[in-house]
This record gives structure tokens, C-alpha cells and sequence, in this order.
């Protein structure tokens, strides 16, 4: 007996309800595994709960990778200054899975319209936290240049071509004290207005703006935040999402609509003070807590001191095949970069041997282990003029004397010198 007409076209409908919830079941639960254990880790007394969720993911990613996906080498790097790392890519495809599984389990259960409709208004709550969160750190860091420092003699010293595309984005942010602040604010103001409900929207609108800028640069520039920044900017447009057909009533349509302010949560309906006094304790902390720790971290910078800045190579009495030409020392002494007679950058980690008063370096392979390269020198320091500096000691396993003279940096490196102008009578392109 053939089915009738009405009965295959109830069963379309139910088929096609049934992949309309489990895709929403699979964008919110993707986007709570995604952003828990937020707020762990960001309260008071929660961090060894936030470092004890790490660890787990740092036992089950590179297990899935040996004996799930069978990669054809283990996963031995955890998750450091890159967010791109193999770890990363495997943990976001462990999130999708289990997003996956979490949706078809909702959808089994048989979940009504309101409940769906909780989950939704819930998750919207926690998604839009969660990244004003990351918004108000960021943007804090850039307030006081804490992400995009202003670049170092041995960084102004490198040739263009030699440097690579994340650290020449790192040198024209950290140039300009003002985009810097700009960029901070705008991600903080995105931040701030997430937290209230009558600001969701446009704020959820500026993120994305803003979100979708640092994406560009990310690709454009291959910084290995892609992953991550690109998940941010997915939750400032699932933000978005629900308003969609009312902005194109706006922008596309020219319609006029009723306005519509975000539901309340109903624990906030029947404890209004109670919810008050959460939620004013949450921004505080969210607001606070970045700000705070970006001042300390820019009052805790050291003065400069006398090998600090960039140098003309004088005189190099000893044999060496690295001869340098200028040096550029940060404002740390955690990092020299040398020119030799050919144009060729070295790089070198320094660490200060304070019991025998020499600087120790190393060949600087990576940033976020720079113990990992070899010991290349051990050098004495001594200042027999206010503008000349002596290293003395061992270099490339050979007795040497490096004669340095400090540049005039205002004239060296017009970069950060060169200032605003509201007249330019040529442009000073250079």
C-alpha cells in the first residue's frame, strides 16, 4: 500500500525539523565547549581548576591524534605563543565530534520548542560573556602597548626582508602609540557593550567589525591566531545572527521595525537584586582584573640601561668569520640582533650570568623556548665613555673585544621619530 500525499509530506516536514534542531543543537553546543571552562580560570581561587582542564586536553589531544586519526607523527608540542599549532587543529575537529554527538543526543531526547528555545537564550548569554572577556584582555594589553610593544633597536635594525610578515605587523602596531590605543579602545568599547542587554546588538555589531579586521591580519599576515580569532568572530556573528532579518529590513529593504531588547534570564526575573549584584560583580571583574594586570605589567618594565639600544661596531679585535657591523639590544637584554659585513641578521637570546658579570648568548631558535638554541658567547661588559660600551670574553669558541659606539637613534630610525604632522608639504616616504 502507497503512503498518501499528506503522510510523506508530514514525514518531509518532521525530517526537516528534525536537521533544523540538530543544527542549532550543534552551533550551541560547539560554542559552549568551545568557551568552557569559562569563567574558570578568570575568577578569584579558579585557576588550578582552569590548569586542571588544560591538562586533560593535553593527555587526550595527542592520544586522538596516535590512535584516532592516526597522524603520521605524535603531537609533542602543546599549546604555547602559537594557537595554530597541530594540537589546536586536532582539538577544534574533538570539539566539533563532540558537538555532534551532544546534538543528536538532543534531538533524540525529543526537546520542545521551549526548551530549545532556553537552551538558546542561555547560550547566547554565556557566548556573549565569554568573548567580551577576550575582547576587554586584548584590548586592555593594547591600552599600554603590552601586545604590540614598541619595537626594540634590534628590531629596527633588521633589514625589511629578513623580517618575517607576523614581525613586521608587530613593528608597524608597536610604531604607533595612538593606533595602538585606537585598536585597544575599539576592542574594549565591543567588550563593555556586550555586557548589557540593550547594547548586545550594536555591540555584537562593532566585535565583528573589529574581529573581522584582526582575522585579515591573522591570514594576511600569518599570524598563527587564525583558528582562534576566527572562532571569536564566529560567536560575534552568532550574536549577530538573530537579528538578521531586522538589519535587512534596514539596510536592504528600507523597512521600519519594533524595536526588540534581549529576553532576560528568568533567574534574573525572580531574584532581580541577587542578579544585580552577580552581574555587577562579573563586569567589575571582567573589566578590572585585564586593566590591572596590563598597568603592573607596564609599571614592572625596566629602565633602559646602558646596553640598550643600537650600536656601530667600532673596532672587533679576535677571529671570528661573524664579524658584526650594528648591534640592537632590547630595552630587557633578553634579545640581540647583530648585522655582519654581509647584511646577514644573527639573533641571539641573552641571559645575564650576574655571579660572573657576562652576558650569556645563544643562538635563538625559538622565542617561546629560547633555552633550546646553543651557548654562542660569554661576554663581559664595561663602559670606558658614556656613549661606548666594551664586550669582552668568548665568541664562537675564540678569544674577542667588541668595540661598540651608540647610534643617534632620532636619526637612525626615523620610524619612530618621524611624528604627526598636519602639514606635509611632500610626503616623507621612505
Amino acid at each position: 500500500m502507497q503512503p498518501s500525499i499528506g503522510t510523506a509530506a508530514h514525514a518531509d516536514t518532521s525530517r526537516g525539523e528534525a536537521v533544523r534542531r540538530f543544527g542549532l543543537g550543534f552551533v550551541l553546543a560547539y560554542f559552549v565547549i568551545y568557551v568552557f571552562p569559562f569563567p574558570i580560570g578568570t575568577l578569584p581561587g579558579t585557576q588550578r581548576l582552569g590548569e586542571a582542564w588544560d591538562a586533560l586536553w593535553n593527555a587526550v589531544i595527542p592520544w586522538l591524534g596516535t590512535h584516532v586519526l592516526r597522524l603520521p607523527t605524535p603531537i609533542t608540542v602543546l599549546p604555547n605563543g602559537s594557537a595554530d599549532t597541530t594540537f589546536n587543529w586536532v582539538q577544534v575537529l574533538a570539539y566539533l565530534a563532540l558537538a555532534g554527538v551532544v546534538a543528536f543526543a538532543a534531538v533524540a531526547a525529543g526537546m520542545t520548542d521551549e526548551r530549545w528555545a532556553r537552551a538558546a537564550q542561555l547560550v547566547r548569554v554565556y557566548v556573549r560573556y565569554g568573548l567580551a572577556s577576550v575582547l576587554l584582555f586584548y584590548g586592555s594589553l593594547k591600552l599600554f602597548q603590552g601586545q604590540f610593544p614598541p619595537p626594540t633597536a634590534a628590531r629596527l635594525l633588521e633589514p625589511y626582508g629578513q623580517s618575517s610578515p607576523m614581525g613586521l605587523l608587530w613593528t608597524f602596531m608597536g610604531s604607533s602609540r595612538a593606533y595602538s590605543l585606537f585598536s585597544g579602545l575599539a576592542e574594549m568599547g565591543s567588550g563593555l557593550l556586550l555586557l548589557w542587554r540593550r547594547t548586545v546588538l550594536l555591540g555584537s555589531l562593532c566585535a565583528a567589525g573589529v574581529l573581522l579586521n584582526i582575522v585579515a591580519l591573522n591570514f594576511c599576515y600569518d599570524v598563527p591566531v587564525k583558528l582562534f580569532s576566527t572562532n571569536l568572530l564566529l560567536m560575534a556573528l552568532f550574536l549577530v545572527a538573530p537579528h538578521a532579518g531586522r538589519l535587512a529590513d534596514v539596510f536592504l529593504r528600507h523597512r521600519l521595525f519594533e524595536a526588540r531588547l534581549e529576553e532576560p534570564l528568568p533567574s534574573s526575573r525572580r531574584w532581580p537584586r541577587a542578579a544585580r549584584a552577580v552581574k555587577t560583580g562579573l563586569v567589575l571583574l571582567l573589566v578590572g582584573t585585564p586593566l590591572y594586570q596590563a598597568i603592573k605589567t607596564a609599571r614592572a618594565a625596566p629602565p633602559p640601561g646602558t646596553l640598550t639600544g643600537a650600536f656601530e661596531v667600532e673596532r672587533w679585535d679576535g677571529a671570528a668569520d661573524e664579524r658584526w657591523q650594528r648591534v640592537g639590544i632590547g630595552s630587557r637584554r633578553a634579545f640581540l640582533s647583530a648585522i655582519d659585513q654581509a647584511g646577514t641578521m644573527h639573533r641571539y637570546w641573552v641571559k645575564t650570568d650576574r655571579a660572573n658579570g657576562q652576558l650569556i648568548l645563544r643562538e635563538l631558535l625559538n622565542q617561546i623556548e629560547p633555552e633550546a638554541g646553543p651557548v654562542v658567547g660569554a661576554l663581559s661588559i664595561s663602559s670606558p665613555e658614556p656613549e661606548r660600551v666594551v664586550l669582552a670574553g668568548t665568541f664562537r669558541g675564540a678569544p674577542v673585544s667588541i668595540h661598540l659606539r651608540h647610534l643617534d637613534e632620532r636619526t637612525a630610525f626615523p620610524l619612530l621619530f618621524r611624528g604627526f604632522h598636519w602639514i606635509s608639504e611632500y610626503p616623507f616616504n621612505r
